[in-house]
């Protein structure tokens, strides 16, 4: 048999088994190609080759004047026949095609008909029939436009202008006065021209850089939530805390008070050389999500770094109210954590440095140092709080209240075990007022730092 190839097939990755193939349908050995016929096709009769596993070679019989020949019309790729321009979408069930047994042999009843076919031409055109170019219809399909083709009914210049539009750049317009044609016509693709292709390419780099700006955006946002974030318990870290807090003392008002709780957890070391790292993390994590949930929503919580927390709070605060909001702190720290199974933690107790601006210092460096040294204090006390000023100094009166009780509040009494005052720092209604003062008497919490009464306290570990 005759092995004829359309002009547009492409075998680059599959040479050798389409030698294969084609050697065994040129001997008409059927049974070697695993050929088989495409069923339930409606526009043509069409066969398929084996080339491997997961691919096949599409091919067609022609006749011309009793010789019946094989046209390779096009390489199918992993069974995706819809894909072929010659199947017009259509899909094939390949498990039908092998459920009808043996490979099929060559039909002359299948094999189209030619009305010419070059006898030293190999190479065919494909229209919606193969198409078999002589001399004259080969050198005008190769000859650049413009070009105008003349010839009689049947001498294949509507088909071989077809096709050569295929070739053309830019946008063609067909026009006919065959009423049949226009009717019949169906879309020819054309080939993109140079400038729309590098119009495409250049969209495509667009896109593509695109894409790497926004991962480089992605990357350098994580980078920089790194940079001010602890990575374990998510809070800021000391380099952000400092930042915030220089911020903080350059733009206060000249009635703000800016305070800073140094905390330090007290048992923290034995709880993790005893238990390990991964569950001292697991409680550095609880640690952090209690200190978040005992101050305000304004107020600025961070991880310094090992066992070391600090909070922020600026506003026109008194000293009741900071005892208050510590001896809350304290108590939240050490309140019991459970493993899932039921079974107690030790107990971890946080000692608590309190500085006031601009009672203990003017600047950020200054204000962390004696907060600190406040905190280094109360580890040597009975309660597990400190002022900066009683570092020093033996009475309270000694450094007068940033902000002092006004006449007609509730005196203060019991010195640091005071208790705390009644006004709020934030607004609230008649009902919500009710609710949070009886919480207040059982929680004693100061109603400036408030917890939110929504939430409860038995679900936050």
């Amino acid at each position: 048999m005759r092995i004829l190839e359309y002009a547009g097939l492409n075998i680059s990755n599959h040479a050798a088994a389409y030698a294969r193939v084609r050697a065994a349908l040129s001997a008409d050995d059927f049974r070697a190609a695993d050929a088989r016929k495409l069923v339930g096709l409606r526009h043509a009769k069409l066969y398929r080759a084996k080339l491997n596993y997961s691919d096949r070679l599409l091919f067609s019989l022609v006749k011309h004047q009793g010789e019946t020949c094989a046209v390779m019309l096009e390489v199918i790729v992993n069974h995706a026949y819809e894909r072929s321009r010659f199947l017009r979408g259509q899909s094939v069930d390949e498990s039908r095609l092998l459920a009808t047994g043996v490979p099929v042999t060559c039909s002359e009843t299948d094999a189209h008909p030619l009305r010419y076919l070059d006898a030293h031409r190999s190479q065919l055109l494909y229209l919606d029939k193969p198409l078999s170019l002589d001399d004259t219809q080969d050198s005008i399909y190769r000859t650049a436009a413009p070009l105008i083709v003349v010839g009689g009914a049947g001498s294949g210049k509507t088909a071989l202008t077809l096709e050569k539009l295929k070739c053309v750049e830019g946008e063609v317009q067909y026009v006919t006065l065959s009423a049949w044609l226009a009717r019949s016509a169906r879309l020819v693709r054309i080939p993109r021209t140079r400038l729309e292709s590098e119009i495409i390419a250049l969209l495509q780099s667009i896109a593509c850089l695109k894409d790497q700006l926004i991962a480089l955006a992605e990357r350098e946002k994580s980078a920089r939530y790194l940079a001010f974030h602890d990575e374990l318990t998510g809070l800021p870290n000391r380099r952000f805390f400092s930042e915030r807090l220089e911020r903080q003392l350059a733009t206060q008002g000249a009635n703000s008070v800016t305070a800073i709780l140094f905390l330090d957890l007290d048992g923290f070391k034995i709880l993790n050389d005893t238990h390990g790292h991964q569950l001292g993390d697991w409680v550095l994590k609880i640690i952090a999500r209690r200190l978040t949930y005992c101050v305000r929503a304004e107020d600025f919580v961070s991880r310094l770094g090992g066992d070391e927390y600090a909070c922020l709070i600026s506003g026109h605060l008194t000293r009741t109210q900071l005892l208050a909001l510590a001896r809350t702190l304290s108590r939240r720290i050490t309140a019991p954590i459970t493993f899932a199974s039921g079974l107690p933690l030790p107990c971890v107790r946080a000692s608590i440095g309190i500085a006031m601006q601009p009672t203990d210092g003017m600047t950020a460096d200054a204000l962390l140092k004696s907060a600190d040294a406040a905190m280094y204090r109360a580890k040597k006390k009975v309660l597990p709080y400190a002022f900066a000023w009683a570092a020093t100094e033996d009475s309270p009166a000694h450094r007068p209240d940033p902000n002092p009780t006004k006449p007609n509040d509730p005196p203060a009494e019991g010195g640091e075990d005071e208790s705390p005052p009644a006004s709020s720092l934030r607004d609230r209604t008649p009902a919500t007022r009710h609710h949070e003062g009886s919480r207040r008497q059982q929680l004693d919490i100061p109603s400036s730092f408030d917890e939110p009464h929504h939430r409860d306290e038995r679900n936050q570990d």
